[in-house]
């Protein structure tokens, strides 16, 4: 049963927010309440778990959508006090400045020539190192995903209608899935969130693109 509530696990990450930990905690506290309370009322707590989790109803997708939204908050926050800081920095910075033009002078041209120059790197480095190899057909290439009130982003579709999809011959020549997520990995002691996606079989014979390791 719940010891701790979720809002003091949030004061807790001192450090820096964990949005999808949140979610998980939240989610887990209202349940265990529900279960708890089922007990209280003469439930075994198996009974009561099967009842709670009918209850939520389809308990992943209400969680996948929470954490959307917890992340697209948490984002929206960041970038809110990083405006607020590069403001107050920028009128620290102005003032400093006004006391001594003529190193406002050099300031200013100094920066003006190292960011045309670091541009132009990136542009020439970006061009030949970084810009992704095409995809044969990439022009042809639809993505699909469903919206709702709460998420005007797409995200994933059911997979009975992905099926229904793929026996549109006249529409789609292939169609495949994927589903993002993020996973944890220890890497020399040290445990790392990566983006990860699963995919159907098909996904690569769609994309007509080889795989750089293993096998389809």
């Amino acid at each position: 049963m719940p010891s701790t509530p979720p809002v003091w696990r949030r004061y807790l990450r001192f450090w820096r927010s964990d949005p999808v930990a949140d979610v998980d905690a939240e989610l887990e506290f209202h349940l265990d309440s529900r279960i708890e309370e089922l007990v209280q009322q003469g439930w075994s707590e198996p009974d009561a778990r099967r009842a709670a989790l009918r209850e939520f109803g389809d308990y992943g997708s209400v969680r996948r959508e929470v954490q959307m939204l917890e992340q697209s908050f948490e984002r929206r926050r960041a970038i809110t006090e990083r405006l607020w800081d590069l403001a107050r920095d920028t009128r620290y910075a102005l003032r400093s400045l006004s006391r001594a033009p003529g190193l406002a002078i050099v300031v200013v041209l100094t920066l003006s020539l190292g960011i045309g120059l670091n541009s132009t790197m990136f542009s020439l480095v970006n061009a030949y190192l970084f810009k992704p190899r095409p995809i044969p057909g990439a022009e042809r290439l639809v993505a699909m995903g469903n919206t709702s009130p709460l998420l005007m982003q797409p995200h994933e579709i059911p997979y009975r209608d992905l099926q229904a999809y793929r026996e549109l011959r006249n529409v789609f020549e292939n169609v495949t899935g994927t589903v993002s997520y993020t996973e944890s990995f220890d890497q020399a002691g040290r445990t790392e969130r990566m983006w990860t996606e699963r995919t159907l079989g098909n996904y690569f014979t769609t994309l007509r693109a080889p795989m750089a390791l293993g096998r389809v």
